[in-house]
């Protein structure tokens, strides 16, 4: 390796090497030897360069205080890398710094100053030193500055904030640093410039010590600050300056990277070649895949929903489409591409208005080890333990909530208060807070050791690549009314996650055998609509279902058939003779409170409307290959005799109830993306978490469409079809 390679890029860059930021640098420096002045926070993604600035901000400062005029502050740089110090406790932070203030000291950066007075050699052994004596030894040595060379001003540039603020005790630290430069009586003569990054923003933004802090943002380095940086070394091609500008997208270490290897490979750099430049990038997602993946993990779940949209998009996108896309309200926009900015992923257009990926390393990078991976496990037919919770009235307003033996664990009950939301208040379109009402109905199902031990099951299933079905038992009109299926847990959806479906169970002890498929999933589509009842166009429903189910038709996974007329008899010669396997019902609904069971509304040789109870439909149904109905009609998920419960306690093995009329592009978007898992063999509830992630894609989080479908089932796994792909899978 050649020892004069200017772009060493595992230490950070020397002075002489630095480029891009000397704005900043001096911006820092100029308040810092002021007589009044703040203390700083640099801000950067991992290896962006925080570690080089605060190098060069600690150059320019020895250089001021070599040259400061007479009267002005001894103004006295000390870097301390915290990842180095051994962090246990806040008193071993201390102790480190009075170890690199030693040092610093040691180099006669104040000379006529004999470090014995203070007893710096000795506390500099020290493994660990308090806050307040730490405070007393800086006083000491500010009142021996003072009164032999003048007065003193000690700049602390600590390094890796990110490596201490998940201890305990980090708020204890935070709080004296920021009594120490803002409050203290040495706080004009003691100053911190923090470097840090995700981690101390979103534990500290916003506090205290944040509050007293001037931040700075580093960015991409420039197409100028990458031609003085290449400069360096020598000239370059211009190909090979594009292809590196476009790779990088001038994030700094990426950039060194690059430049490393092509000046190692070559006699100079100016030999270098667009296909050297694309072979060290392959080399690097290989090499350094653990920067990567970090990147990747700091951006925070924010950023990486932005970033996946940036990547997937083919040109630059506006932060209102962005905004419009992002989904969840909880992940604040402007938080998420900063943070991408910060980190180097992103860039902001000149107008500031738009947005698009910084490099195409990373971005190759994602798509192959992020993107495509995520493909091949949504390819995988998901795999679950269950979590079987049985749901009952305690006392009036309050439930019992019980986890049951099952794979998952049992022996846990809690009492909680019952949610006071309704189903019907999604139906009826009344405005909701959907988040309030998640993190609401989430509380009451998980809470003390039910919570515990399903967060336990979360964490090792995971490793496992193991999700968990949460089966919920309820037998009490009132408490199946609930809307369960906008339950959070740990800030996410539960229904809108493939690791935890949830799903209304129907306990049995005949479980019903998936049934094996050879050819095409059977569809029997029917479309009611009486003469005598609000009319539905019978012509556009069928459209619209034939348009979501048409890519599954054309692979050869469905075969579709229409019932020519919604009329009983018809129904059950169409069973006999086509032996379909789901049927899809779009029509009228309705409950009989007098018998407790819902109807469906069916028609006679006339047209007019004739009812078929759910026991009716079972006669038909439970015998045949029909194995899951989707009904979407009103009154079909409703708990106590309702159509899709009724069918699955008569022997159907799943049934889905859509109780509210839902647009065209909403029927076709969850249609297309359900019945695709089904076809692929997933389980009917990893199926359904596919069809209404489809409906947010297309309407967004915070309109309750997506929690209306609701899952009846008696198939302890959920799988209803055994198809020749999910076994050669």
């Amino acid at each position: 390796m050649k020892q004069d390679n200017p772009y060493y890029y595992t230490l950070p860059a020397e002075p002489a090497n630095f480029v891009g930021r000397w704005a900043i640098v001096d911006d820092i420096v100029a308040d810092l030897v002021r007589p009044r002045c703040d203390s700083w926070a640099v801000i950067g993604g991992r290896r962006f360069g925080k570690s080089s600035l605060l190098k060069a901000i600690e150059a320019r400062l020895l250089a001021h205080l070599s040259t400061r005029q007479r009267g002005a502050r001894h103004v006295v740089p000390v870097v301390v890398d915290l990842k180095r110090c051994g962090i246990e406790t806040e008193e071993h932070i201390y102790a480190c710094i009075v170890r690199e203030l030693y040092r610093t000291l040691r180099r006669k950066r104040l000379p006529g100053i004999e470090l014995t007075q203070l007893e710096l050699p000795e506390r500099s052994k020290a493994r660990m030193i308090s806050f307040a004596d730490f405070e007393d030894m800086l006083e000491g040595l500010d009142q021996l500055v003072e009164d032999q060379l003048g007065p003193l001003r000690l700049v602390l540039l600590l390094d890796e904030v990110d490596a201490m603020v998940h201890h305990q005790w980090s708020e204890t630290l935070f709080n004296q640093l920021r009594a120490l430069v803002h409050d203290g009586f040495l706080a004009k003569t003691v100053k911190v410039v923090l470097a840090g990054s995700t981690g101390f923003i979103k534990t500290q933004e916003g506090s205290p010590l944040w509050n007293v802090l001037k931040p700075v943002y580093l960015r991409s380095l420039s197409a100028d600050d990458l031609t003085e940086l290449i400069a360096k070394g020598g000239s370059i091609a211009t190909d090979v300056f594009a292809a590196i500008q476009e790779q990088s997208g001038g994030h700094p270490f990426i950039v060194q990277y690059l430049l490393h290897y092509l000046w190692n490979d070559q006699d100079t750099l100016s030999q270098a070649t667009l296909v050297q430049v694309l072979q060290v990038a392959q080399q690097m997602h290989q090499e350094r895949f653990d920067d990567l993946q970090g990147w990747w993990e700091a951006i925070g779940e924010g950023g990486r929903r932005a970033y996946a949209l940036l990547a997937n998009a083919p040109g630059e996108v506006e932060d209102r489409m962005l905004l419009t896309h992002l989904l969840d309200k909880s992940l604040p926009l402007d938080r998420a591409l900063r943070s991408l900015r910060y980190h180097g992923l992103a860039a902001r257009s000149e107008n500031r208005q738009k947005y698009h990926i910084a490099g195409t390393l990373f971005r190759n990078w994602y798509l192959r080890n992020v993107l495509h991976r995520q493909e091949d496990e949504e390819r995988t037919i998901p795999t679950y333990q269950t979590l079987d919770l049985l749901i009952t009235a305690a006392s009036p307003g309050q439930l019992r909530v019980q986890v049951l033996p099952s794979a998952a664990g049992g022996d846990a009950t809690e009492f909680v208060a019952q949610p006071a939301y309704q189903t019907a208040q999604i139906e009826t379109g009344a405005v909701i807070n959907l988040q309030q009402m998640g993190d609401e109905i989430g509380n009451a199902l998980f809470s003390g050791r039910v919570s515990q031990r399903f967060a336990e099951r979360l964490h090792i299933l995971h490793e496992q690549h193991t999700g968990v079905r949460i089966r919920l038992h309820i037998d009490d009109e009132s408490i199946a009314q609930i809307p369960w299926e906008a339950a959070r847990f740990n800030d996410e959806y539960l229904s809108l996650r493939l690791r935890t479906p949830l799903v209304r169970y129907v306990p049995t002890d005949d479980p019903p055998p998936a049934l094996m498929v050879t050819s095409a999933l059977r569809v029997l589509g029917i479309v009611s609509s009486p003469l005598d009842l609000i009319s539905l166009n019978v012509a556009q429903e069928q459209q619209a279902f034939e348009q979501a189910l048409q890519p599954l038709i054309d692979a050869g996974k469905v075969y579709l058939t229409w019932l020519p007329q919604a009329d009983k008899q018809l129904l059950q010669e169409k069973i006999r003779q086509w032996k379909p396997h789901i049927i899809h019902f779009v029509g009228h609904g309705d409950y009989d409170e007098s018998r407790r069971e819902g109807d469906l509304f069916f028609t006679n040789a006339v047209g007019q409307a004739v009812r078929a109870s759910a026991s009716e439909l079972a006669i038909h149904l439970r015998d045949s290959e029909v194995r899951f109905v989707l009904l979407n009609a009103c009154n079909s998920g409703r708990t106590s005799g309702g159509l899709a419960e009724t069918l699955v306690r008569k022997g159907i093995p799943a049934a889905l109830g859509i109780q509210t009329e839902v647009r065209d592009d909403v029927a076709i978007a969850f249609a297309t993306s359900f019945y695709r898992a089904l076809s692929d063999g997933w389980p009917v509830d990893a199926a359904l978490v596919e069809g209404r992630k489809a409906i947010v894609n297309l309407i967004g989080l915070e309109r309750p469409d997506w929690v209306q479908p609701v899952l009846y089932m008696r198939a302890p796994d959920g799988q209803l079809f055994r198809t020749a792909t999910a076994d050669s899978g």
